[in-house]
């Protein structure tokens, strides 16, 4: 293991633990998203709905971009959201904009939704994904950030012109949140394989559920805003984030897995994994990457019992392990996690060769200060 430890001006402050936030009630079983009336509507159509089930058609367009606005969009236990898009790289973006001055209510997806393409999920107010969710989609972006202005100015002129789609801040600052699961073996949110999962909050990330990227990447970030790249032919989303102050938590017994060699992020300010949850990226024939904390990041905790993984599980070479807190303002009289980087390893941390052959991969724990 390569350690990067410098200096350690002064004790460590205590840490102040955010709450991961409380889940919302959950919605009644039939309950289906809301268009919102008169709102826009490009490249799509939203049937009616028949019985607890709401069809939505992308139309194909020179981009093959969509938006519809909503009035609220949660999903209910019993219900079933179907998106039919053109092709595997058609974007959808679902906007939630409330039907009048005080906002939209948080989303509350508790049942399922499916796509063949990319679907967007943008709701200032929060996302939660409960214990029961089912998200088949070729691949997801769920936020409580907003589209930047310039995405939304001429009728979303530039969003459906293609290329990067832009988020900024949206004034309410709500939570993105997956919940634990009802069954621990069924992940409550899947995506095709070499797809993206992308949740993004300005303030609270909580992944506390079961999520799956077969050969793709994850991406779990508290940031203030957000520049997203869907890629070509892949079905990879490409994220640059610009930093916030928010935190990032895996709860305990969650699952983060983006197998066969596949890549997870996990970025924020303060970035906490709790005792038994696991982030995994092991591979049968190489083991893939995992990226904890950066430049911007105050404080890093994996608790005893946590694990991350990127083994090459048959042959092949161990991947890519990296916990980075390396904020440093370089104050007069610094205070740990305020001015400076703490990394906290306390559990497992591996990036083994295959049984069969191949060497071990790499793992780093950096920080201004390392414990």
């Amino acid at each position: 293991m390569r350690v990067s430890f410098q200096h350690s001006p002064i004790a460590l402050a205590a840490l102040l633990a955010l709450g991961a936030g409380s889940a919302l009630a959950q919605p009644a079983p039939n309950t289906l998203p809301v268009q919102r009336p008169g709102g826009a509507l490009i490249n799509a159509t939203v049937g009616t709905p028949s019985g607890n089930a709401l069809n939505v058609t992308q139309t194909r367009s020179a981009n093959n971009r969509g938006l519809i606005e909503w009035s609220s969009f949660s999903i209910g236990s019993a219900s079933r959201v179907h998106i039919v898009q053109p092709n595997a790289q058609s974007v959808l973006v679902n906007r939630v904009v409330g039907s009048g001055a005080g906002g939209p209510s948080a989303s509350e997806i508790y049942g399922a939704m499916s796509a063949n393409g990319r679907v967007f999920l943008v709701n200032p107010s929060g996302v939660v994904f409960g214990g029961s969710a089912q998200v088949n989609v070729g691949s997801l972006v769920a936020t409580s950030l907003d589209l930047d202005s310039a995405m939304t100015a001429n009728n979303y002129q530039r969003l459906m012109e293609g290329g990067a789609v832009v988020l900024g801040p949206g004034g309410l600052a709500g939570a993105v949140q997956v919940l634990a699961p009802d069954d621990a073996s069924r992940p409550q949110i899947q995506v095709n394989e070499g797809g993206s999962i992308v949740l993004v909050s300005p303030s609270q990330l909580t992944q506390a559920g079961h999520i799956a990227a077969a050969g793709g990447r994850i991406h779990l970030a508290s940031a203030s805003g957000a520049t997203l790249v869907p890629v070509g032919e892949s079905g990879f989303i490409d994220v640059a984030l610009q930093p916030g102050t928010g935190r990032v938590e895996l709860g305990a017994r969650s699952l983060t897995v983006a197998s066969d060699g596949g890549r997870v992020s996990i970025q924020g300010d303060d970035i906490r994994l709790r005792e038994g949850s696991q982030v995994l990226a092991d591979g049968r024939y190489g083991g893939g990457r995992i990226d904890v904390g950066n430049d911007n990041t105050r404080s890093i905790v994996a608790e005893q019992g946590s694990l991350l993984s990127a083994d090459a599980t048959e042959s092949g070479n161990g991947g890519s392990v990296k916990l980075r807190a390396m904020y440093n303002n370089q104050a007069a009289a610094p205070v740990g996690r305020v001015d400076y980087g703490v990394t906290e390893a306390y559990g497992l941390i591996r990036a083994r060769g295959g049984v069969a052959g191949g060497n071990g991969g790499q793992v780093e724990t950096s920080g201004v200060s390392v414990n």
